[in-house]
């Protein structure tokens, strides 16, 4: 508590204090406010000195953190380009939603990207209601609302097939468990074009 009187500017210390004596822990129930005001100062006074003394990193080991780089970061994320832009820097798109009847595909498609994304196939109508491309990023959910995204799947489009009729959305085995419950096969999933 004596560290923390000269900025506690008049807030009086509990009286128990005084009753109960000293000891390693006394102070515990002193000056709620002011020990909060007291370790952010010194966090902050920690935060200036470690950055004066710290040698800046380079730009190549942000890329992908920051917002300028967004594309860097999805690359990394789903393994391929941002849509419409090759290698360079991305133009933010709206996002598209759709529903679509889930296919369960023979076998599952080797995974994509740092984040390990499964690999999807759309029919040309979805994709066109979607205006998705192939390497496009979609969330794949439950058409039930209150699940709250329990049922769902980030995915990576591999492939725009047209032998898959009108709105469909072809996933691999392992894929089609985390969406869809044996239950539910005929009924529409909620397919969004993120990136």
């Amino acid at each position: 508590p004596e560290v923390i009187k000269p900025i506690a500017h008049g807030v009086p210390m509990d009286a128990d204090f005084r009753e109960t004596g000293g000891g390693l822990f006394a102070g515990a129930k002193q000056y709620k406010f002011m020990r909060a005001l007291f370790g952010l100062l010194v966090s902050c006074a920690i935060g200036v000195v470690v950055t004066l003394f710290t040698k800046p990193e380079p730009f190549s080991k942000q890329r992908g953190l920051v917002w300028g780089t967004i594309a860097d970061a999805i690359r990394h994320y789903k393994g391929a380009p941002a849509p419409g832009t090759g290698t360079g820097n991305q133009t933010e798109t709206a996002s598209a939603r759709g529903l679509a009847v889930p296919r369960e595909a023979e076998v599952e498609l080797p995974t994509r990207g740092e984040a390990q994304l499964p690999v999807v196939t759309i029919s040309e109508e979805l994709a066109r209601e979607l205006k998705a491309r192939a390497n496009d990023l979609v969330y794949v959910s439950d058409s039930r609302w209150w699940l709250g995204g329990l049922r769902s799947v980030h995915a990576v489009i591999g492939s725009i097939d047209a032998k898959l009729e009108g709105q469909a959305i072809q996933m691999g085995p392992q894929t089609f468990a985390a969406v869809v419950r044996s239950s539910r096969r005929s009924k529409p999933v909620v397919v969004e074009r993120l990136y």
